[in-house]
């Protein structure tokens, strides 16, 4: 009957998907269920929980998961789901093995599900959720094969942290990056400022917030580089990996101004296509840093968007593509012009002792980035909308750079 469960998975989803077979398989699981010949949601969580542990192995993070399962189902699966993930950590003892940034991400998944109950087995997590629902035996088999299915057929990863085999292992060893972490209370006021900065509609009080902001950062940053440098600290030790999830539409076009905006904070960036995310491997500041500017050009591309939008030409698809695309090209341009000036006052400060230390931490993340992904290439251009083109330049030229770089007007 195990093999039964897993034809319904592929039924269900993929690449051979059936919907014919799957009401079979479903009819036919329902039948022997009734009869007690069949435990087929405990066979169902079971396998589930198997699938979900090889893939954490396979280079898999739980928000990794959820990401790909929200992007590829229904909001009542991806509840499925997160009640495995919490289930399986808690009958593993994650919480107290796992690195914290595991521990995060499932406190984060948890908030969506009620926390496992003492003992909870993981052959109940079907049960449990379909009760929960209020979804009768089918509707819960069609939705548990579903997740399944999806599952089943998630790639390997390149790992870019400790997978739950080597817990151990990472326990005893001394916490990586702490020392090139920005400062969270830093990181606090920033937030706040662009906070203001995006929420204002006058543009000089967006100015004003956001250059306090990038004032506060530029200094943390350089700052806590040649303080890593004066400690003769080995920046290699510090680089980690991110996966920064992209949410649907123009998932493509989002990765685009992903890059731009790393690539001058000293981060690179790899696009997992189909996959709805990217990796992007730095120092942990510079990853903040580049995270923030993220998040908030985000904010504000959507809304210069929905203004260029407004007429009946510019509503089409390939507008809003080429429009977010130029919107990418000009921030790159405005953000390399903006690192120049940056580092040009940072030399007038700390003189040619800067050299080598920003020559270090641009050593250290290739050196990783390589390691990492040693086969990656460049995504090929796009036939562009040249009207979008042209808007999302101008929109650029206005928007407010947050990332701690020196604002350069156009």
């Amino acid at each position: 009957m195990a093999a039964l469960i897993n034809a319904g998975a592929r039924a269900a989803h993929g690449p051979i998907a059936d919907e014919a077979m799957l009401d079979r398989v479903v009819d036919t699981i329902a039948s022997a269920a009734s009869n007690d010949r069949f435990h087929a949601e405990a066979t169902l969580s079971t396998e589930l929980a198997r699938v979900l542990a090889a893939l954490y192995e396979a280079g898999w993070q739980p928000l990794d998961v959820a990401h790909v399962v929200r992007q590829q189902a229904t909001t009542r699966v991806a509840r499925l789901l997160h009640q495995a993930i919490a289930v399986e950590a808690d009958a593993t003892n994650a919480a107290d093995r796992a690195p914290t940034e595991w521990v995060d991400q499932l406190a984060s998944l948890n908030r969506d599900v009620a926390p496992p109950a003492p003992g909870s087995a993981i052959a109940d997590v079907v049960t449990g959720w379909r009760h929960r629902d209020d979804l009768g035996l089918a509707e819960g088999l069609y939705d548990g094969l579903k997740l399944l299915g999806i599952v089943q057929q998630l790639p390997r990863l390149t790992p870019i942290g400790p997978r739950p085999s080597q817990w151990a292992t990472y326990r005893r060893l001394p916490a990586s990056g702490r020392t090139s972490a920005a400062d969270p209370k830093m990181l606090a006021r920033i937030r706040a400022l662009l906070a203001k900065a995006e929420g204002t509609t006058f543009e000089a009080e967006a100015e004003a917030f956001t250059a306090k902001a990038q004032d506060l950062m530029t200094r943390h940053a350089i700052d806590s580089a040649v303080l890593l440098a004066a400690g003769e600290h080995d920046l290699r030790s510090d680089v980690v990996a991110r996966r920064v999830h992209i949410d649907n539409p123009y998932a493509a076009e989002k990765v685009d101004l992903l890059a731009v905006v790393c690539g001058p904070n000293g981060v690179r960036t790899v696009w997992h296509q189909g996959l709805g995310f990217a990796t992007v491997v730095g120092l942990p500041v510079d990853l903040d840093v580049a995270e923030l500017l993220f998040t908030s050009l985000l904010v504000q591309v959507n809304r210069a968007m929905t203004e260029a939008t407004a007429t009946a030409h510019s509503r089409s698809r390939g507008f809003r593509r080429a429009f977010m695309i130029a919107y990418a090209h000009r921030i790159g341009e405005r953000l390399a012009e903006a690192t120049q000036q940056a580092n040009h006052e940072a030399m007038e400060q700390y003189g040619t002792a800067l050299v080598p230390v920003l020559a270090a931490r641009s050593e250290a993340v290739d050196a990783e980035f390589t390691r990492l992904f040693p086969s990656t290439r460049a995504t090929r251009g796009r036939r562009l909308d040249a009207h979008g083109w042209a808007a999302g330049r101008a929109a650029a030229d206005q928007a407010v750079l947050d990332e701690g770089r020196t604002r350069l007007r156009p």
